[in-house]
């Protein structure tokens, strides 16, 4: 299983010890690996609070080697990680207009080209109001709160 991460399931995580642990733990015994793009690290480069970015980074170090985007755009600090767009990303990614946040919808594209079975992320908008929006346009990619993700892990189910 492939599990992708959003900028909001990183902060999830360094707030949330020990779900982070039951989380990290389930990933070294191979239940999943996890998929993080340059463009994730690049919102959490942008914390400008200081000690606040140290606590997302070192959240983030947990997680390198990064993915490469597969929506690389001009003056991104992700060149060297990148795979070239295809026609059905960028259709994907422009389907998904609808979605305030054009970095979500950069997230959820290359969560989805890099085969991920799941989606964590906080944002209410992706994994209450526009779940089954984000399932016909991406594919059966499900998207989840990581609460949800890591108390199905840890009960054992396949998450």
């Amino acid at each position: 299983m492939r599990v992708g991460l959003d900028t909001s399931a990183i902060n999830w995580l360094a707030d949330n010890p020990r779900s982070a642990s039951i989380f990290l733990a389930h990933r070294a015994s191979g239940d999943f690996t996890v998929v993080v793009t340059p463009e994730v690290a690049e919102e959490v480069r942008k914390t400008p609070d200081l000690e606040r970015r140290a606590v997302l980074e070192s959240a983030l170090s947990q997680y390198f080697p990064l993915a490469a985007t597969h929506l690389g755009r001009a003056g991104s600090a992700v060149a060297g990680l990148t795979i070239a767009a295809t026609g059905q990303s960028e259709e994907q990614f422009d389907r998904l207009a609808h979605i305030r946040d054009g970095w979500d919808r950069t997230h959820l594209i290359n969560a989805a080209r890099h085969s991920c079975d799941v989606f964590l992320t906080k944002d209410k908008e992706l994994y209450l109001k526009r779940r089954d929006d984000i399932q016909a346009i991406i594919g059966p990619m499900r998207v989840e709160h990581p609460q949800e993700f890591v108390s199905n892990v840890g009960n054992g189910e396949d998450a």
